[in-house]
């Protein structure tokens, strides 16, 4: 028989906690995440994704997009509704994802710059209110002033001074998504350090020299949107493992599902995920999407990314209390009973 005995080791939690999360509504996907889109020419790739960009539109989760693709212009038709910069849009070299990279921390480098203007310009608006506060001023603050041109080298005040803006409209450590497309088979996927390095610590990407409320790096959220799960020159294990979310089209190679069943193992539950995909991809455009690390138990899979599959032992232990769609799952007989036992909500 097992025995728990209590210690009074480990008992102290931390006062302070670092997420590294952009703030996201309760049935959206958490980010910066790695979602990876599998499915065959025609499946709805590129309209999945768009439909994921136009939900963190809405929601304001991201402030840039970058790309790295061969066929932007060709898919102009998804994309061109978010109004990406051409300057992000890079094609798939073995120096793409660096470049993606330095770019992130070209944006860290300039919103800790903009933090520290803004602190010199409120210091100088309050240190400038009258003569009494103008007397105040001590040298190490002068020089401040002077460097940024509020006061000139015989002490004149200047009162035509400029607020710093902020190049993107919410002042926030910079959230940024990275879309990866028609790329299986390119250097871009090859195990590079700066893929590696991507795919490992996307959350960590562009650490902050201080905390900036719970976030302490940019991260990078990353799309990788591919033709096949597992292939020579495909995804390697280190995306695949710190995959978040894997939104699935129908797929009739049984050699491709049954490699992704056996990856997935460890995971999810393998009969549940095997009925999922079964209900969820009977249209040759629907798919599955499964979210490894839910907030709750019944959001481990979605149907076309608006309907969370719900198993009956899942919902029995839900706490989330949302009013998202949902389609209740009951294990089938047969066909037949399965189309009468699916509830929508």
């Amino acid at each position: 028989m097992m025995k728990v005995k209590t210690i009074n080791e480990y008992t102290k939690s931390p006062t302070e906690s670092i997420s590294n999360s952009y703030k996201t509504k309760p049935n959206s996907f958490k980010e910066p995440g790695i979602k990876i889109l599998v499915g065959t020419r025609g499946t709805g790739k590129s309209y999945t994704a768009s439909k994921i960009m136009l939900q963190a539109q809405k929601d304001k989760t991201f402030d840039v997009t970058y790309f790295i693709t061969p066929t932007f212009e060709s898919n102009a038709g998804h994309w061109k509704q978010f109004n990406i910069n051409r300057e992000n849009v890079f094609y798939p070299d073995r120096e793409a994802v660096q470049k993606v990279i330095n770019a992130i921390e070209r944006d860290r480098d300039e919103f800790e710059s903009y933090l520290v203007e803004m602190e010199i310009y409120n210091r100088f608006k309050r240190d400038s209110k009258n003569k009494r506060t103008i007397s105040l001023i001590n040298g190490d603050d002068l020089n401040d002033y002077m460097d940024y041109g509020y006061v000139s080298e015989s002490g004149m005040m200047n009162r035509n001074i400029v607020k710093p803006e902020w190049k993107y409209k919410i002042i926030r450590p910079p959230q940024s998504l990275l879309i990866v497309d028609d790329c299986l088979g390119s250097s871009v996927l090859s195990a590079t350090e700066a893929f590696t390095k991507l795919m490992i610590t996307n959350r960590h990407l562009g650490a902050l020299s201080e905390a900036y409320g719970d976030r302490q790096a940019l991260g990078c959220s990353v799309m990788l949107l591919v033709q096949s799960y597992t292939a020579r020159q495909g995804i390697p294990p280190s995306c695949r493992h710190n995959c978040t979310d894997l939104i699935l089209f129908k797929n009739k190679s049984k050699d491709q599902m049954k490699k992704i069943s056996d990856e997935l193992a460890g995971s999810v539950d393998v009969e549940k995920f095997t009925q999922a995909y079964e209900y969820a991809t009977q249209g040759d455009h629907d798919n599955l999407c499964i979210t490894f690390a839910p907030s709750c138990k019944t959001k481990t899979f979605r149907k076309n990314l608006s309907s969370f599959i719900i198993f009956p032992d899942d919902a029995a232990t839900c706490g989330c209390g949302g009013k998202s769609r949902k389609i209740m799952m009951k294990k089938p007989k047969d066909e037949k009973e399965n189309e009468e036992n699916d509830i929508k909500e």
